[in-house]
């Protein structure tokens, strides 16, 4: 069994199992809960055996779920994730330390206006979060769609910029995607 993760099938004792699961900076299932770490406010992904899914960008403060890859690898999803209810190789993760940015997607929708955009686009600012690419499409009866990808350090920071946009006037609505 090769990685790391193939180290916890040899080592006896719980300290040694601790201390490759901190190094991991992830739970598995088969600890029981009482050793089940609480969620903190991030994952360190910098571990080349984890990742995180692009499908649904899991975010510190989600509930996510890990899962075994191929190559022996981690893939970590939201909880929620429709592709990670066709996956096997089920592992209970959890957010560790806390890591800087995440990808995220955020959709705006409502009604057209002069100025829509530049007022979402300052409600990330305000919040200081960063807006890496962005789309609008203009649709019938002078409505209006805008997808945002930005970089957030948790799912907070996400809710409140969100809640943020959704109040701007001629936005109908805004959600994660």
């Amino acid at each position: 069994v090769g990685g790391t993760m193939g180290w916890l099938g040899f080592v006896k004792t719980p300290k040694a199992r601790h201390k490759i699961k901190a190094r991991l900076h992830i739970a598995t299932s088969e600890d029981g809960p009482k050793s089940k770490p609480k969620p903190q406010s991030g994952m360190a992904t910098n571990d080349r055996r984890i990742r995180l899914a692009k499908c649904c960008l899991p975010l510190p403060g989600d509930e996510i779920i890990g899962f075994r890859t191929t190559k022996r690898k981690i893939a970590v999803h939201r909880a929620d994730c429709a592709q990670a209810v066709k996956m096997g190789g089920k592992i209970d993760v959890y957010w560790g330390v806390a890591g800087s940015e995440y990808d995220a997607q955020i959709v705006a929708q409502g009604i057209d206006r002069i100025g829509l955009l530049k007022d979402i686009l300052e409600a990330f600012s305000k919040n200081r979060v960063r807006v890496k690419a962005t789309s609008a499409r203009a649709g019938a009866q002078n409505n209006i769609t805008c997808r945002f990808s930005v970089a957030v350090r948790d799912l907070g920071e996400l809710e409140q910029v969100m809640e943020k946009i959704a109040a701007i006037n001629g936005v109908t609505q805004s959600y994660r995607e």
